[in-house]
C-alpha cells in the first residue's frame, strides 16, 4: 500500500548517505519518495549550490534546520566520513534519527541504538515503511522546542573562552539569527 501524499507535509528531513554506489541510488529515491509525500527534504547533491566554497556550513545548516536525520546505511557508510560526522552532529544536536538499512551490514557505532528499516526487494515497500515510521514520529517532533538557542552576549564574548571557541559561537549565533 502506498502512503498518502501529503503525508508528511511540513517535515524537514535531512538525508545522510556514503556518496556514490547503492546508497546513493537509493538516497535519490528516498528524497523524491518523501518529497512526493509533502516533506521538505535536504539532500547534498540539490541543496548545496555548485561551487560553493562553503558546502560544508551548507551541510551544517542542513542537519540544523531539519526536523529528522534519514541515515542510508550501507556497505560504504563505515568509510565514509562525511556520513559519520553528520550523524555524529546530528546526534550532539538531539536530532531524531531514522536509519534506513539497504545492506546487509551491522550498523555504525554512532546508531547502534537505532532499530533501522530494513529494506526489502520490493523498494516502494521500504519506502513507504520508512514514511509510515517518519509519519509516526512527525506529531512529537511538531512540539519540539529548536536544539540550538542563540547563545547570549555573555557566552561568547567572555574572555575565559578561547578565540576558537568565541569564532564558533559567533558563527552559530549568525546562522540562528539568520533564519
Amino acid at each position: 500500500m502506498t502512503a498518502t501524499s501529503n503525508q508528511l507535509a511540513k517535515l524537514r528531513i535531512f538525508i545522510s548517505y556514503a556518496r556514490g554506489g547503492k546508497a546513493h541510488t537509493w538516497s535519490e529515491q528516498t528524497q523524491s519518495h518523501l518529497e512526493q509525500q509533502g516533506a521538505e527534504v535536504w539532500r547534498d547533491e540539490r541543496s548545496i549550490e555548485e561551487g560553493n566554497d562553503n558546502w560544508y556550513h551548507s551541510i551544517q545548516r542542513g542537519i540544523e534546520k531539519s526536523d529528522v536525520v534519514v541515515c542510508v546505511v550501507g556497505k560504504d557508510t563505515d568509510q565514509c566520513g562525511w556520513q559519520e560526522r553528520e550523524m555524529l552532529y546530528s546526534d550532539r544536536l538531539r536530532k531524531p534519527v531514522v536509519a534506513l538499512r539497504i545492506d546487509d551490514v551491522s550498523l555504525p557505532f554512532y546508531i547502534q541504538e537505532k532499530q533501522p528499516i530494513e529494506a526489502r526487494s520490493d523498494q516502494q515497500d521500504t519506502l513507504d515503511r520508512l514514511t509510515r515510521k517518519l509519519a509516526e514520529i512527525f506529531p512529537a517532533l511538531q512540539n519540539r522546542t529548536p536544539n540550538i538557542a542563540p547563545p547570549s552576549e555573555n557566552n561568547y564574548t567572555q574572555t575565559s573562552a578561547s578565540p576558537q571557541r568565541r569564532d564558533e559561537l559567533t558563527y552559530l549565533n549568525d546562522l540562528i539569527n539568520k533564519s
